[in-house]
């Protein structure tokens, strides 16, 4: 071995070394940026958890419900809806169940049929609710209920009479096989399509000026409803909602030809095709 060749050894030891020191430096370096990322995620988590536990403390000491207000009731007292809302002195304003409190409104108190909420920091809350005005009133299975406009059972009675000595000006409707009457809730006939029918149907008698006059709708067969006005001394027959405004309108015409104290059964099915017919007795609809 010459010298050229041992010091291309020592040189290429050397090389080596420092490669080692390198490459530990590089570990140790890692190394140290892990744990330094390590802290940093440790103080963070630290850091949520404290300001999280603060912000509890803040809602329970700072935000503890002290203040109910009821708004939009008539027919029921604050206390009762109060008490429905079912609130305890230890609860806290962002603490309490307000949908659990909205169902237990709506189901001890059927004339409501919306509740809102409102949270006014820091300590006040407030309770508002939409009362229903009975529109309709039908006979389901032998007992008799008051309806909203959409049809939601207000109320439930034994005898009409029960509903007579309200004096509400309510509208009797005789309705399609019902399948559910349950208070509280819509209607539910054994064809779905009957009550979007039915639906659609009010609401467009509802703009005409026959209704205030409207007795008793019967809305048994969805293809041949007919009216009844003026305390039963006009039968109107309409048949669909087709063209009602046109029919309504024949209907006056052909009112205004007869004497006021006759009573007259009207078909408008056919708008081509009046057939109107003088009667002895007066039309019971009920």
């Amino acid at each position: 071995m010459n010298s050229n060749d041992s010091e291309y050894l020592f040189n290429e030891e050397l090389s080596n070394a420092e490669l080692v020191n390198n490459d530990s430096f590089l570990k140790l370096r890692t190394k140290n940026k892990r744990k330094e990322v390590g802290r940093k995620i440790f103080y963070v988590v630290i850091g949520a958890a404290l300001t999280a536990l603060i912000a509890v403390v803040c809602i329970v000491v700072f935000f503890g419900l002290k203040k109910v207000e009821i708004r939009g009731n008539s027919r029921y007292t604050e206390k009762q809806i109060l008490d429905a809302c079912g609130f305890s002195p230890s609860d806290n304003l962002f603490g309490v169940d307000l949908k659990k409190a909205e169902r237990n409104i709506i189901k001890k108190y059927p004339y409501i049929s919306k509740v809102t909420f409102k949270r006014v920091l820091p300590s006040t809350l407030i309770v508002s609710v939409t009362e229903d005005a009975p529109s309709y009133c039908a006979e389901i299975y032998g007992d008799y209920f008051l309806l909203s406009e959409d049809l939601r059972i207000i109320s439930k009675h034994d005898i009409y009479e029960d509903i007579e000595v309200l004096d509400m000006p309510v509208i009797y409707l005789k309705l399609p096989q019902v399948e559910r009457a349950v208070q509280g809730e819509r209607i539910v006939f054994d064809k779905n399509s009957n009550y979007d029918h039915l639906i659609e149907f009010l609401s467009e008698l509802r703009e005409q000026e026959i209704y205030n006059r409207t007795d008793c709708i019967d809305a048994r067969d969805r293809y041949h409803i007919a009216l009844y006005t003026d305390g039963g001394k006009y039968k109107i027959v309409v048949g669909t909602l087709d063209n009602l405004d046109t029919k309504l309108k024949f209907v006056k015409n052909v009112i205004a030809t007869y004497d006021p104290y006759a009573i007259v059964s009207i078909n408008v099915e056919k708008v081509n095709q009046i057939v109107a017919r003088v009667m002895e007795e007066q039309f019971e609809y009920r």
